[in-house]
């Protein structure tokens, strides 16, 4: 009965829905795409649940060792990246594997930390080499390199937003353009997680949640508290968060 209540006290607020999930301690990552289909990613295998009609679709990927990244930025071509294998895969809309997949040990002598993409371009970082490359998916080859990054071993992931490429290390950004040059650096306070959305940029501090902009990247508003093990992800302006055995989605315009 106390859970019924706070269900329904919640969707009442800010929430504007909520769906009961399976086996939601298994669940490692949560990513959702512009079209706001949510995937799960398990040990084994991914869920992709469709906004649409609420069809779920799994995809396991055992064979490929452990998933380190999703990017769902792309609803036709989900990218799966392998660090442990150094392998990159796609998955079309139904969450089939495309034909084409990506042996990093094939194409590049370093070991890739990091991988983004954007359009027909994956881009790898090797955070130990201090070298990013861009691949095109198209040509099947690497078409650019920077070796000579001014980083070091803290700078950790990798972004691409609105014409940029960016490499952070949770108090710094390092800017790139398409070329693979390095264009600027922007301190900020640290931070636990990042979320690029439009014009807008999250940001998770000790468990709170703040918003800026790119062009006012140090003017952060505070939003809400979160809870410190939930799964998040910020796409369109909703929070989509995992507590309570639920998936919620919650409009962050409201709270501004």
């Amino acid at each position: 009965m106390t859970k019924k209540i706070l269900l329904i006290l919640l969707i009442l607020s800010n929430y504007v829905t909520a769906q009961k999930l399976e086996n939601v301690k298994k669940i490692n990552y949560l990513s959702v795409d512009p079209f706001e289909n949510v995937y799960l990613c398990y040990p084994e295998k991914i869920t992709k649940i469709q906004k649409k009609d609420g069809k779920k679709l799994d995809f396991y990927f055992s064979d490929y060792g452990q998933l380190t990244k999703i990017i769902t930025k792309n609803p036709l071509r989900t990218t799966l990246f392998f660090k442990e294998s150094q392998k990159i895969i796609f998955l079309d809309k139904n969450l089939n594997k495309l034909n084409q997949e990506i042996m990093i040990h094939a194409i590049h002598n370093s070991i890739i930390s990091d991988i983004e993409t954007h359009s027909n371009l994956v881009i790898l970082f090797s955070k130990n080499s201090s070298e990013i490359c861009s691949y095109d998916i198209k040509k099947t080859k690497i078409i650019d390199c920077n070796n000579n990054l001014n980083i070091d071993n803290h700078y950790v992931e990798l972004f691409y937003h609105k014409g940029s490429i960016m490499i952070t290390n949770n108090s710094e950004i390092l800017y790139l353009n398409d070329n693979l040059i390095e264009n600027k650096k922007l301190k900020f306070s640290n931070y636990d997680r990042l979320f690029f959305n439009n014009n807008n940029v999250y940001l998770i501090i000790k468990n709170k949640l703040y918003k800026t902009t790119l062009e006012n990247f140090n003017e952060f508003s505070f939003l809400k508290n979160l809870n410190k093990n939930d799964l998040i992800f910020i796409q369109n302006n909703f929070l989509f968060e995992i507590k309570n055995d639920f998936l919620w989605i919650e409009n962050l315009t409201t709270l501004e």
